[in-house]
């Protein structure tokens, strides 16, 4: 008498599911999130960047800034 788990077809293509889900998250996290952190980082200092430049404008040059 076999008593072992019987696995049908249905929970076979679940599993492969589940597994295939988990797999895709792992590469999301893996290769798309660190480069969304590195994407977020260089806007950052671009908008760093862009507030110290904004900041050299004095009332003097803005007139030239205007008609140029």
């Amino acid at each position: 008498m076999n008593m072992g788990i019987q696995i049908g077809n249905r929970e076979k293509i679940a599993a492969l599911a589940i597994v295939c889900l988990v797999a895709i998250a792992a590469v999301h996290y893996f290769l798309i999130m660190g480069k969304a952190a590195s994407y977020r980082n260089t806007y950052n200092d671009y908008m760093g960047k862009r507030q110290e430049w904004g900041l050299m404008v004095n009332p003097q040059s803005s007139d030239a800034i205007d008609e140029f």
